[in-house]
This record gives C-alpha cells, structure tokens and sequence, in this order.
C-alpha cells in the first residue's frame, strides 16, 4: 500500500510539474515580442469592449486597428496597448472606448468576474504576473481560476500548432462579438423603458478599472502617443442613469483628453441589434462617416466634445 501511495504521489508530481514546464514555455512563447508587430500602415489602435468592436470597421476606416474584444475590461486594455507600443513606434493614436458601463459596479464582471476566463485567454502570455495572479485569486472561484488557465494553456498550443506569426492576429484582431449582435435589428424589439436596474448603484464607479484608464493615460503620455476618449452610436431612445458620472470624470481628471462622444450619432433604428451595440449595417454607414468626415478634418478643438 505504502508503495503505491508513493508512486502515485511520484505520478501525480511528476505531471504537474510537466504541466507547470508545458504551461510556462507556452506563455513565454506567446509573449515573444516578434509577435506584437503592426503592419506600418496602420497607426491608430482603438481598444474596448463589444461596443468599440461593432462601431469600428478598421477595413473602412484608414490607418486604423480595432482590437477592441467583447467583455474587455480597461486592465486588459491597458496592456494589449503597453505590449504595442513597445514593438511599434509608428503608432500615433490610441482610441479607447469610454462609456457608461465602464465605470459602474459591474465594470468587475470584465476584471475578475464572469468574463474573467475569456479575457485571461487572450491576454494572459503579456499580463503581469502580479496582475495575473490576484485577479486570479479576486474571482473566488477555483474552477474560474483553472478554467481560465486551461483556457490560456489551450489557446497557446494552438498557437503553436497553427504555425502562427502574430499572436495580435490570433487572438486580438478577430471576431468575437455574437452573430446576433451584427445581424440583430431593434426595429423589430418591444422597448421596456422601466428598468429599475437602471437606477441602482449610479453613483459607485468600479475602482480597478477606472484606475487602469488612468495607467493608460500615463502610458500614452510616456509614449508620446496621443491618447483619444471614444464613445460608439447608440439608439436614440436609450439613456444611462450615470450620465452625470461619466463626464464629471472625464471633466476632472481627463480634461485635457479629446473626447468623441458619437452617442448621439444619427443611425436608423433597425442599424442597431440591441440597445448598446449597433449591427452591420450600422457599422459600414458609422464608420464611412468616421473615414470621410472626422479622420479628414484631423483632430481639432472642434471635435472635443
């Protein structure tokens, strides 16, 4: 018995620590700055979440990348952007996404909550360890925890299977966002204008990931990149309880940051799949627009909203 009880403990051993060498060379690879390059072309990088990612089509609009991925919270952002721009010294503009459901209490659910798992395997080989290994621990959950390490681990293989060249390629510049979403048409939805969740918790901001747009801030300072407060479409009908919230932050503490805020932009109601994320044809006439009008007058006091 003793016998066996040592030799499965020698097993057991001996397979994590394959698993903890497999897992570690997988993550450094994935990490291999080779990997983080953008083509020359294109020098402005926007990021966000699942409302950047519909607005942006970065085949129309020139000179553009959107990385932007559903569920993304800033911290994840922030270094997606930090991996950039230390490959790519051509980049000029960072874009990121600033809007209402990103500085409320659920903003966690895109940090260490539900969506944790999605976001750790994208982004886990260029997090750091530090930031890793707490928002790991802050999700309370074991299962979360391992899910979103096999998730990685996985991916990461992959990778290397598929004989990859741009990790930004495979896993950031792609399509995550839901059918529904694209294809989704509000003029065909019932409204219900009497949501009390609405009106809960309006005045808490979610901390951790305000405090990463302030890293991100710095960044691009240090950078000497300019850094571009954005806000997608949305259906006219909609409206956020935090309204106030949002630009008594962005007044005070991104004063100096330009803000183009498009959320009043004039899009038809069936250009819109949901109340927060416009559809495909949404997207072409938004971003025709944003081509042919805004990137033509350059970015000017004018366009500070």
């Amino acid at each position: 018995m003793r016998l066996f009880l040592k030799t499965l403990v020698i097993i057991s051993l001996t397979l994590l620590l394959l698993f903890v060498g497999s897992f570690s060379f997988l993550e450094w690879n994935a990490s291999k700055n080779k990997f983080y390059v953008i083509p020359s072309d294109k020098t402005s990088i926007i990021l966000g979440h699942s409302h950047a990612a519909c607005a942006f089509d970065d085949k129309i609009i020139k000179g553009f990348y959107n990385l932007s991925q559903n569920m993304e919270g800033y911290p994840y952002s922030y270094f997606k952007i930090k991996k950039i721009l230390e490959n790519n010294t051509h980049i000029k503009n960072v874009f990121i996404e600033y809007t209402n459901n990103q500085i409320t209490p659920w903003a966690i659910d895109r940090i260490s909550g539900r969506y944790m798992k999605f976001n750790m395997e994208r982004t886990l080989p260029i997090l750091s360890k530090r930031f890793a290994v707490k928002t790991l621990f802050h999700s309370l959950s074991l299962s979360d925890a391992i899910g979103s390490l096999l998730a990685s681990y996985k991916k990461n293989i992959d990778f290397i299977i598929n004989d990859n060249n741009s990790y930004i390629e495979y896993a950031w510049h792609i399509n995550t966002t839901s059918d529904h979403v694209f294809k989704g048409d509000t003029s065909q939805q019932k409204h219900d204008f009497k949501d009390a969740d609405a009106f809960q918790n309006i005045y808490q901001v979610q901390q951790e990931n305000l405090n990463y747009l302030f890293k991100l801030k710095r960044l691009c300072k240090l950078n000497k990149v300019r850094l571009v407060l954005v806000r997608s479409p949305a259906p006219s009908y909609s409206s956020s309880a935090n309204e106030f919230i949002l630009h008594h932050i962005k007044d005070t503490f991104f004063s100096e940051i330009p803000f183009l805020d498009f959320s009043k932009f004039s899009l038809r109601l069936n250009q819109f799949a949901d109340e927060q994320h416009i559809n495909t044809s949404g997207r072409n006439t938004f971003s025709q627009y944003f081509n042919d009008s805004i990137l033509a007058k350059g970015f000017t006091e004018n366009l500070i909203h």
